[in-house]
């Protein structure tokens, strides 16, 4: 009997085992042999698990599109199961995957009052494009005297008042119409008529973006902003996530819209080398403290390079109690799983537009960082923190607690509010020392 290990290129790749029936039929001259054909089994042997390893991966591409390094180990294994029994001719079904016993973190970066800045933005955009029109048309109704001239006039000047007022739902779609329709054919015919109204014609046609065929200044210049807020600030903190990552792997997942939001889930259940303790539920905690710190500060930067004025506010939601996390295979895509879990969820699509109970006031502004909670023995949690990181730099002295407004469907939910304390130095590495230090004492 003899067991010979394959390698190619110094990766193991498993055993050749040889057995003979008869002693003597396996001796060192089969040995010597076997030496000029094992490269070309290892080769042959390496290509096979190239080809497997890519099979798996285009499965795990096809089923669940890209998944998050830390959770890819299970995705892997259903692939395995896939494949398997693909090639045993059974019906392949890639099982939905489910984790368990997990802690959420909700962060936030919301640009304030995005809705009304870029409304602000397309009516300011249309008025100077309908003053451009009005601007043609008077001056063809100056040489021309035509009623249907001056109707044309009254209208793009009512379109004015209302866009001066407020943008309509469909404002842009009825003015962007009229345009089309009734004051263009009337344009191309003036091109024609006289050369000082096509001097005119073309001065208006030098403000109108070339590609959305409207103006689109202020509106630029807003889309600009936003973009490069959402560039920057998701790119700093997916930097800053290689740092969360090596404490205890967890699934992490960012989106850009109106800002930047993300979610972490950690637990057991995500990582199967390492041991779960709540030291590093604390530690990412506070390590999603100081980044939202960390990246109002690198907002403060992009503020300065902006062509116009911008606000952002930051909000974490805090929720003690582990829930489960569902990849939903028609969605392709995590969700919370059970009725009971998605509380987490109702709560965080409604809290950043949550007022303090009492008054008109919202929860978030400009230059605060918010801490929704529900318990206590949270609330007690991130006072610590607080205090621990207003010692540091990051926020300022005093902590607001103050209770939140019913929401449809969630009642009793507080928050801590802070101000940030612009710029400090110190590295999350140094704030977990001290931390762990503190606690130890």
């Amino acid at each position: 009997y003899m067991v010979l290990p394959i390698m190619h290129e110094g990766e193991f790749l498993g055993y050749l085992e040889l057995g003979a029936a008869k002693k003597f039929h396996l001796h060192k001259g089969l040995l010597n042999a076997l030496n000029e054909v094992i490269p070309i089994l290892a080769m042959a042997n390496k290509r096979f698990v190239t080809e497997q390893q890519n099979l798996i991966e285009a499965v795990i591409q096809q089923e669940c599109t890209t998944i998050h390094p830390a959770v890819k180990w299970r995705f892997e294994e259903e692939a395995v199961n896939f494949v398997e029994a693909q090639e045993n001719g059974k019906q392949p079904v890639f099982k939905d995957i489910v984790f368990n016993n997990l802690y959420p973190l909700y962060g936030q970066l919301d640009i304030k009052g995005s809705s009304n800045r870029r409304n602000k933005a397309v009516s300011a955009d249309l008025i100077k494009q309908l003053e451009g029109i009005e601007k043609v048309l008077r001056a063809a109704l100056k040489l021309y005297k035509l009623p249907s001239y001056e109707e044309l006039i009254f209208r793009t000047e009512s379109f004015i008042r209302v866009l001066k007022k407020e943008l309509a739902a469909g404002s842009e779609h009825t003015i962007l119409a009229f345009l089309n329709s009734d004051v263009y054919p009337i344009f191309e015919y003036l091109r024609k008529k006289d050369k000082g109204l096509k001097i005119l014609i073309e001065q208006y046609e030098a403000i109108i973006d070339p590609d959305i065929k409207t103006v689109y200044h202020e509106r630029k210049k807003y889309d600009n902003g936003v973009n490069l807020i959402n560039q920057r600030l998701a790119s700093y903190l997916d930097k800053r996530q290689v740092e969360a990552q090596a404490m205890f792997p967890h699934y992490f997942e960012r989106y850009k819209t109106d800002g930047v939001e993300f979610n972490m889930y950690i637990g057991q259940s995500i990582n199967r080398d390492e041991t779960f303790d709540e030291i590093f539920l604390k530690n990412i905690r506070l390590w999603q403290l100081q980044v939202i710190c960390e990246m109002e500060n690198e907002f403060k930067g992009i503020q300065k390079e902006l062509d116009t004025t911008i606000e952002v506010a930051s909000l974490i939601l805090v929720y003690n109690t582990p829930i489960s996390v569902h990849f939903r295979m028609d969605e392709k895509q995590f969700d919370i799983e059970g009725a009971y879990n998605a509380r987490y969820e109702i709560i965080k699509k409604r809290v950043d537009k949550a007022h303090i109970k009492g008054t008109n006031e919202r929860i978030t502004r400009p230059g605060s960082l918010v801490i929704v909670y529900s318990q206590e023995q949270d609330a007690h949690e991130y006072r610590t923190y607080l205090k621990f990181l207003t010692a540091k730099g990051f926020i300022k002295e005093g902590i607001e607690d103050v209770a939140l407004e019913d929401l449809q469907g969630v009642f009793g939910l507080r928050a801590l509010r802070v101000e940030i304390a612009y710029s400090s130095g110190l590295t999350i590495d140094e704030l977990i020392k001290e931390m762990e230090v503190k606690v130890e004492d």
